[in-house]
């Protein structure tokens, strides 16, 4: 039975999907510290519960992920 070494090209599939998870984890933390970032006093709480008001939960896909 031989086996085979691995190659760069092996590595690439596991790779890009941790790449894309962390992405789609991340992007909706990134928009609540900037609107926190940019409105100083701004709790996360009221933050999220601002951008949801204004763009529903799709807003993160439209406004950001699907981009």
């Amino acid at each position: 039975m031989s086996l085979r070494k691995a190659s760069a090209l092996d590595t690439l599939p596991p790779v890009c999907g941790a790449a894309f998870v962390t992405s789609i984890v991340m992007y909706p933390a990134d928009v609540i510290r900037a609107i926190c970032m940019s409105n100083p006093g701004t709790g996360a709480g009221a933050a999220l519960k601002g951008f949801v008001e204004a763009h529903g939960m799709a807003g993160f896909v439209n406004q950001g992920l699907a981009a």
